[in-house]
């Protein structure tokens, strides 16, 4: 090599030294991916002198005939790409195939086209028009004159697809400027799925709003990006079904970003969705049973502690009383006809009024009187339990048991109603469960039915919930004095994951999983959660839950006592029976000796 060309070459590589430790002070990488062969481009042999003998960065070497390797899997994600152009057509794709997952890294691409003034144009609004489509959003390409001429070329889509011609090392210019901190008015197409609380639509003066907690998040995106939402397709009021073709709008690039939640299971997969911004369980809301009835009451209040304490308590007092009965009758030297079982029967004892006959001339007894004041203590905490209980059952029902188990559910009498297409999505999670629970569940065709009847609270069924939207039920429940839906301990999943749906490879992807770091780290869910309840309300999404509480503010009526009737006509009866059979009885014992005498007269 002569000592010219050797000049050249220095100088050609201090300039793409140069050029590398800018992009390296703009932002640090660790290492640096040559895609092509060095051996057959002067630039690209340049380029990893100046990476390897100046910076001291670790290099990978990757073939054209090699793209099959899982870059993003294998090696650190905070490196540099250096690509050799030869054929755009066929270098872009494979090269974007090359850095699946990981396409928004800083790319240079060394051409060694000869175009002239003329044709350069062309030529570069055809290669980032194919970086574009690739979702290869920061690339520079430079020219073999790049040394001579310092130009480097990149393109921009913010706010509109537009060539950028710069000049390495003029005042303030940057290689790789950050584009998506500033996005200048872009367009960010999404669509909702209004599958409430993340989306929904209403109408307001005359035109389609969308509200929710996922477009709340959408359009505090945008204003974080200095970007607005357009909507490709016609946003229809209440349109549920539009949300089974948000795949298809992704896949046929017609989205950005969809205003809708993804749910996922595993948290290592998120290559066609956000980070999570939050974490929740699915599980079933069901009624609050409140009403006991009354049998239900005495089999909660007649336990086994309390019938053994009363018939102990009332048996002892009997027998004691007995005994001193008798005693008092052998002390003035009379005979008592009175026996244990007669006794038990007696209604003053029943009543535990010992004291009430007390037998002229009879001595009194201390033990008597002791029984007598035990008794009447003893009955007055038994009666002042029992009023307590009833008096707590009349008029603050108390709930019957969380329902912990499908059977549960199937007791109270509840059937959990699920829409086709939403049953067919739990489904994918809990194929073995779902097919062991189907017999506790409705399953209906129409979604807005199911949300109709979610939304307005009817009682005639469970429905499936996260804990995230059941915050907002609890939300709207507040203004009642009692809440009529609580969260059952059955749980159809844990630990989901609520993500954005994301196209792969999205350019928004980095940004958005800053975005919504920010927001969890801030805690503003609370906020937001409450700030979509309240354009719910206003908008007349969540109907006004009024029902139910002037039934809690009515004074008992005689509709509360109606458990007594079958007891006082069982009373009644029983008493017109023993009342018959003891007619009965009196007319017998007098027939008798009637019919005696008569035959004795007779004979």
């Amino acid at each position: 090599m002569s000592i010219l060309a050797e000049n050249t070459q220095n100088r050609n590589l201090q300039s793409y030294k140069d050029f590398l430790a800018a992009v390296n002070a703009e932002e640090y990488f660790e290492s640096c991916l040559f895609y092509g062969e060095p051996r057959n481009s002067e630039v690209l042999n340049l380029f990893l002198r100046a990476a390897t003998e100046d910076l001291r960065k670790p290099v990978i070497i990757q073939t054209v005939n090699k793209t099959n390797q899982e870059i993003s899997n294998r090696f650190n994600r905070d490196m540099l790409i250096v690509a050799q152009l030869t054929d755009f057509k066929t270098i872009l794709p494979t090269l974007a195939t090359t850095l699946e997952r990981m396409r928004q890294k800083r790319i240079i691409l060394s051409s060694a086209e000869r175009l002239t003034d003329e044709t350069v144009e062309t030529y570069l609004r055809q290669v980032f028009r194919y970086c574009e489509a690739e979702k290869l959003l920061n690339v520079v390409l430079i020219f073999d004159d790049f040394p001579e001429t310092k130009l480097f070329y990149s393109y921009s889509i913010f706010p509109s697809f537009e060539l950028e011609v710069k000049l390495f090392g003029a005042n303030g210019m940057a290689v790789f400027p950050r584009r998506m901190l500033d996005l200048q008015g872009y367009g960010i197409r999404t669509v909702p799925d209004q599958i409430f609380p993340w989306s929904f639509t209403y109408e307001l003066d005359g035109q389609v709003k969308i509200g929710g907690y996922v477009q709340k998040l959408m359009e505090a995106y945008a204003n974080y990006l200095n970007a607005t939402l357009t909507y490709p397709v016609p946003v229809l009021l209440n349109d549920v079904a539009f949300a089974a073709s948000l795949g298809e709008l992704m896949a046929s690039n017609q989205l950005d970003i969809p205003t809708s939640r993804k749910f996922i299971e595993i948290a290592e997969n998120f290559d066609e969705a956000s980070i999570p911004f939050g974490v929740s369980s699915l599980h079933i809301m069901a009624p609050i049973v409140r009403h006991h009835s009354f049998w239900s009451f005495l089999v909660i209040y007649g336990n086994w502690r309390h019938l053994i304490f009363w018939l102990l308590s009332y048996s002892s007092s009997v027998i004691l009383f007995c005994l001193c009965r008798r005693l008092q009758y052998m002390l003035v030297g009379r005979r008592s006809h009175r026996n244990f079982f007669a006794a038990l029967l007696e209604p003053n004892y029943l009543s535990a009024n010992f004291g009430v006959v007390h037998p002229l001339r009879m001595q009194h007894l201390v033990t008597l009187r002791l029984i007598v004041c035990v008794s009447a203590v003893c009955t007055l905490c038994l009666y002042t339990d029992f009023t307590a209980h009833l008096n707590t059952f009349m008029t603050k029902p108390a709930m019957v048991r969380n329902p912990r188990s499908w059977h549960d559910l199937d007791v109270d009498g509840h059937k959990v109603l699920f829409s086709k297409r939403y049953y067919a999505y739990i489904r994918m999670w809990c194929e073995e469960v779902c097919a062991q629970i189907e017999r506790s569940l409705e399953i209906i065709d129409s979604p807005e039915k199911l949300r109709e009847l979610q939304l307005g609270f009817n009682t005639s069924y469970a429905y499936p919930t996260d804990v995230f939207s059941w915050h907002l039920f609890k939300l709207q429940m507040r203004k009642l004095k009692q809440p009529i839906f609580r969260m059952t301990d059955i749980c159809l999943k844990p630990n989901l994951f609520h993500c954005f749906h994301l196209p792969r490879n999205s350019i928004f992807k980095e940004s958005l999983d800053l975005f919504l770091t920010r927001i969890v780290d801030h805690g503003l869910q609370e906020h937001l959660i409450y700030m979509t309840y309240l354009e719910a309300v206003r908008s007349g999404v969540i109907k006004s839950l009024t029902r139910g509480d002037h039934v809690l503010e009515q004074p008992l009526d005689m509709a509360y006592f109606s458990f007594m009737w079958p007891f006082f006509g069982f009373a009644w009866t029983l008493a017109f029976i023993i009342f018959a059979i003891e007619l009965i009885s009196v007319r017998w014992r007098k027939w008798i000796p009637r019919e005696k005498k008569r035959s004795k007269k007779v004979f």
